[in-house]
Formats: structure tokens, sequence, C-alpha cells
């Protein structure tokens, strides 16, 4: 009867362990918390004062230190968040049978080629970690708010404040606006739920700052979170053209419709209005340019997302009980639907390249040296090695203004360009922002002595690059892997 009433929870957990194909972002962060410690890593820097992946970053600092096992852990998480898009979603949708399964099917292949919002919506597989769990798990709350599950949703709203505190910000605030005096009795009758989540975050925060806090101060810089812009690919203003304002046209009517014909408004119908009020709001101040830093910092398009699929939500709750269809019609839409859902989303998300990682043993040999990289993250986990720098952080800053006057000097002499300018070669259609031939050319042109200046400047030993690129340095024997290759930044007898 257990397994029965759990055996979509476990399917969800196996199809998400078998179509993650990255090591995820937090595999990234917990490594380079691991291996590194210096005050001139910005990778490290960034992660031990981030204020937003504490309960992420802890966790997966604490699992790869038992068991050096990156691709095992980066599977298992992804098998954990879509269990948590299952559960959330059943809350949802409160329907029964086929027809909850039919309903979340179609939503997680609605999501595949429809929600392609400026701020990304991933339901089945990401490698961005952090915004990929916190999105999982505000929908979780907040299915539990719906639902009225109450205990629950104080909970889960205060552990949010350590897993993504910007979202925290967000459905605090979305909750409060909906429904403030129902909250607010909520909170005063049983306050055990959210002091038991709130007390975890709390510790979560503390002791994240208490072992990794940096000790030593940053330098000081000129460049503001707005000089960031340029650099920053999640922020990205709203198209009039684009799905997120039809988005908003169907939220608006929808809620227009129910203001009209509604007599008792439901806390699920409050949600929807409250959310398209507060997108239509940012959409005013993006017309009239108008900027406000921490606002910006939140980042509300966050919200498009959430409300996505809240829309979708209520809107299969609303109609699927009224689609009247025998069993046998039943079983053969959600038999179709299931075919549809592993040709379209599954196979074409299994990479058997990366499931092979699963059963390698793991070299180590040159476990925590510190160097720096192009575009060769999957390299440098496999090997265990933590680079200095990872240029797809740089829009971090947002997050950290503090690491900004040194993420520009290390740009400046590593890289050889500038936060400061607009970077002309800028390129936001791939996975890193910097031309790569620009790099290429700049590294190549590099002499072993000012490679080993650089060395002794930011204390990395070692560079690792794509396999067509030829370095002044050199080359490890046996070091290629995954399409890149390890320089020596010193010979043996130097360092």
């Amino acid at each position: 009867m257990i397994l029965k009433k759990n055996l979509p929870v476990i399917i969800c957990f196996l199809l998400g362990f078998l179509v993650n194909k990255n090591f995820q972002e937090v595999v990234d962060a917990a490594v380079v918390l691991i291996f590194s410690g210096s005050d001139t890593e910005l990778s490290f820097i960034y992660q031990a004062i981030a204020w937003s992946p504490n309960f992420l970053t802890l966790t997966f600092f604490f699992l790869l230190k038992v068991a050096y096992l990156p691709a095992w852990w980066s599977c298992f998480f992804n098998g954990i968040v879509v269990c948590i898009n299952y559960i959330a979603l059943r809350n949802l949708l409160n329907l029964k049978s086929y027809k909850l399964y039919c309903s979340v099917l179609l939503i997680f292949l609605i999501s595949i080629y429809l929600f392609s919002f400026s701020y990304s919506v991933d339901f089945f597989e990401s490698y961005s970690s952090f915004g990929y769990f916190a999105f999982s798990w505000v929908m979780l709350t907040f299915s539990f708010w719906l639902r009225g599950k109450n205990r629950k949703f104080l909970f889960a709203i205060g552990l949010l404040l350590s897993i993504h505190p910007a979202y925290f910000f967000w459905v605090t605030l979305l909750v409060f606006l909906s429904s403030p005096k129902f909250l607010i009795k909520n909170v005063r009758r049983d306050l055990t739920p959210i002091i038991m989540g709130l007390a975890i975050s709390f510790v979560v925060i503390f002791v994240h700052l208490f072992v990794f806090e940096p000790s030593f101060s940053l330098p000081l810089t000129d460049i503001s979170v707005k000089d960031l812009l340029i650099w920053d690919i999640h922020r990205t203003p709203v198209k009039f053209f684009s799905i997120e304002a039809l988005l908003l046209v169907a939220g608006s009517s929808l809620s227009v419709l129910i203001c009209i014909f509604n007599k008792v408004v439901t806390r699920f119908e409050k949600i929807i209005i409250t959310t398209n009020f507060i997108l239509l709001f940012f959409l005013a101040m993006q017309v009239l340019e108008l900027s406000v830093e921490s606002l910006t910092r939140l980042m509300p398009q966050r919200l498009f997302g959430v409300y996505a699929f809240l829309l979708l939500s209520y809107f299969l709750s609303w109609i699927i009980p009224k689609i009247k269809l025998s069993q046998f019609k039943e079983m053969s839409f959600f038999g179709t639907l299931s075919i549809l859902f592993f040709y379209n989303v599954v196979l074409p998300r299994i990479d058997t390249s990366f499931h092979r990682e699963l059963f390698k043993n793991r070299n180590l040999n040159g476990l925590g040296y510190r160097v720096v990289t192009f575009a060769c993250k999957p390299y440098l986990i496999k090997k265990g090695l933590a680079s200095i720098m990872y240029l797809d952080w740089i829009d971090m800053g947002f997050y950290n203004p503090k690491i900004l006057g040194l993420a520009d000097k290390m740009t400046t002499d590593i890289y050889d360009f500038s936060l400061k300018k607009k970077a002309i070669y800028l390129d936001k259609r791939k996975d890193f922002f910097i031309d790569p031939y620009y790099v290429k050319n700049v590294w190549q042109n590099r002499s072993s002595i000012d490679w080993k200046l650089l060395g002794d400047k930011y204390k990395f030993r070692n560079v690792v690059v794509p396999l067509n690129w030829e370095l002044n340095l050199m080359e490890l024997k046996e070091s290629s892997l995954n399409g890149c290759k390890m320089y020596s930044v010193y010979n043996d007898d130097e360092k």
C-alpha cells in the first residue's frame, strides 16, 4: 500500500536521476570551498560570502567531503528536485488518479517548449542548481499554502530563507498581500513550524559564515552594480512581444473574470491576482525606466516562472474535472501523453557519456591544485581541481558587490579586459560571456615568464584550456580529458 502510494514519487526520482547530464553548479561551488581558501581566489571568496546558496552549498560541501562522487551527487540532486516538483504539482492540482498524472505530464511537456522566459524556468533538468532547487521549493511552499496545509507551509517558508533569500522575500510578500489577516492569524496560532524552519535557516547561515567567511579585506572599487549590467544574463528586460507579455495578458484577463464572477475568492485566486499586480507594477517601472538597485538585485523576473505554473495549475485543476471520459479513454490518453513525454523530454536528456562517469574511478593526484581555466568546468570537477575564477560567475556580483574590485583586478590581469569597459566581445549566446577567440589569442601570446608572475601573484600552478589551444608552457602528460588539457606554470624544480 505504501509502495503503491509513493510509486509516482519513486518514478520521478529515477527519471530525474536518469536525465541529469551535467555536474551541478552546486558541485562546482562545493569543490571550490573544499580545495580553496586564498585571498586571491575570486571563486572561493564569492562562495564564502554568498548570501543566497547557503543551504545547498553547505550540504554538498559535507557530501563531497565524505565521498568525492560528483556525478552520483549531481544525479541524486536532480532526482530530488523532480520529486519536489511532482509533489508540488500534486498539491496544486488537487486531482485524482489518471487526471492528476495526465495534468502533471502536460505541465512537464508545456514547460519544456513554452516557458523560455528572460529568467529561465527549468522543471526537469538544469545545471543551475541554486535557482533550479529554489524554484521547486517555492512551488512546494505555495502548494502547501494554497491547499490549506498551514503548518507545512510555515515550516517550508522558514527554510526557504536559507535556500534562497530573494525567493523568501517574494513568497512572503505575495502571501502577506493576498491574505494578510489569515497569515498573521495562522502564525500566531502555531509558531512552532515557522520557528523550526527559521531556526534551521539561521543555523545553516551561521555555520556557512563561520566555516567559510574570509577574514581578509577585499580591494575597494568604483564599479557599481549598474556598471555590471552589461555582464548580466539574468535580469534582461521583459519584451512586449514575448511569452511573458502573453502570460500577463492571460493572467490579467483571468484576474478580472475572477473579481467579476466569483463571490468567494479562494487563496489560489488571491495569489494569482496579487502576483499579476506585482508583475504589472514591475513592467510599468521598466517602461518608465525607473531603476531601484535593491529591486534589481531581488529580480522580479523570477516571478514569471512561478506565475506561469500557478496559472497553468489553476486552469488544469478547474477544467480537467469537467472532462468526463471512460476508463479506457483515460488510460489511452495517459498512455499517449506518457509516450510523448518519454520521447520529447526523457530521451533527449539522457547522456550516456555523463552517466559513464558514475562508474569511473577518481584519479585525484592533483587534488586541490589551484588553476585558471576557460570553458573547462567538467574537467576540473573530474580531476578535483579548483579554479581561482569562473567567468560565468561575474554577474553574481549583483549578490556580492564587494567582490567587484577583486573581480576587475583579476579579469584585467589574467584575461586582459576590464569590467569598467563595455565588453565588445560579450557573447550571451554561449555558456561563457567572453569570445573564446579573444582569450585564446591573449593566452597563446603570453610568455612563460608572464604566466609565472601571474602564478606567483594569484597562487595558481596550472592552466586548463581546450585541446586546440597551444600555450607557451609545459603540457602535462596524459592530462587530456573531456576536450581539455592542462599546462604547468612551473617546472617541478621551481615550485
